[in-house]
């Protein structure tokens, strides 16, 4: 999330919902890995999915201005030292083939499960929200 966006903008909502119906943000969810992240570390988090998830292509890190790239690595740290968090890194090399699509695409069932994510990481920030107020 860019240093100077705020977590009470209301394009941000839909963005984490926009970044996670199309990246696994799984990792939000209570009990996992992420699941204790603030609600400016949860949009991070699903925007760096999403921005993976998209090859790291140009354009698409953008959420109504409330996203940057960096060149840091934005994982949260506790007392200096890595937690079980990770933001991940996926650069394709190029060693490998690309899975080829399937005819019939299963993007309904995955729209299905992805909306799930979305409603699970929406609940994180309004709860992480309220305890904030």
């Amino acid at each position: 999330m860019a240093p100077d966006a705020s977590p009470s903008d209301p394009n941000l909502a839909q963005s984490i919902n926009y970044a996670c119906s199309y990246a696994d943000c799984t990792s939000l969810g209570y009990g996992s890995s992420c699941g204790m992240l603030d609600a400016r570390s949860n949009a991070s988090y699903a925007f760096n999915m999403y921005y993976q998830t998209m090859d790291q292509r140009k354009g698409t890190c953008e959420f109504s201005n409330l996203s940057v790239t960096t060149t840091v690595d934005p994982s949260p740290t506790q007392n200096g030292q890595n937690r079980s968090c990770r933001f991940e890194i996926m650069i394709d090399l190029g060693k490998h083939e690309k899975p080829r699509r399937p005819r019939s695409s299963p993007a309904a069932g995955l729209r299905e499960h992805n909306s799930h994510k979305v409603v699970m990481v929406l609940l994180v920030l309004v709860l992480v929200s309220t305890l904030m107020i």
